[in-house]
């Protein structure tokens, strides 16, 4: 059996009202107006007292009219002088001389390389060649380890450093490796494993 189409009645309280909207656009000469009176019925009922105690009329050129007026410059915030800049350079370029080199048999990365190796499942990287060390699979198994944040665009360095300030808590020797003469300065160290795929 086909189902009965229902009444007209049915219908009207299935309807939706429509909604009255009082769309008005001011005018500019309504608007020119308004705002020309309210402004002048503000500074002409205001008064304040003086120290003496008497009554005296706030005048306009006493007192700021517009919001924008009200407003500090924006030259009051502070800014990074130029100076400080140069010499945030100029330290980075005395520390490039007293950086360490990178030891890839070091006793400092054994932990890394444990944790690296399980989370690999102790198998052989599969993207093992003669220019790769335990330290690029180390990287690579914090490249790929989702728990610190994405990785795309953005160098290992600046990833282990938003990690840390989200509370992540990235492993200080992935920070001390990449703050070695190599992991500054070499790209198969200081970027990411995507960084050649995706740049």
């Amino acid at each position: 059996m086909a189902p009965r189409k229902s009444g007209t009645k049915a219908k009207a309280n299935m309807a939706q009202p429509t909604l009255s909207f009082q769309h008005r656009k001011p005018s500019a000469s309504s608007k020119k107006g308004l705002s020309s009176t309210s402004s002048l019925n503000r500074h002409n009922s205001s008064a304040s007292l003086d120290p003496a105690g008497s009554d005296t009329e706030v005048t306009p050129e006493n007192q700021p009219s517009t919001r924008s007026q009200r407003r500090k410059p924006a030259s009051d915030k502070k800014i990074a002088p130029h100076g400080a800049l140069e010499a945030a350079a100029a330290d980075t370029l005395e520390n490039k001389g007293k950086r360490q080199a990178l030891d890839v048999n070091d006793k400092r990365w054994e932990g890394v390389k444990r944790a690296a190796q399980v989370e690999m499942g102790h198998m052989k990287p599969i993207h093992a060649g003669p220019e790769t060390n335990d330290i690029h699979h180390v990287l690579r198994v914090f490249d790929l380890t989702s728990s610190y944040g994405p990785c795309v665009g953005i160098s290992r360095l600046q990833r282990w450093e938003r990690a840390k300030k989200w509370g992540l808590n990235p492993p200080e020797e992935i920070k001390e490796i990449l703050l070695t003469e190599q992991g500054q300065d070499q790209d198969d160290y200081r970027e990411n494993v995507l960084h050649t795929w995706l740049g």
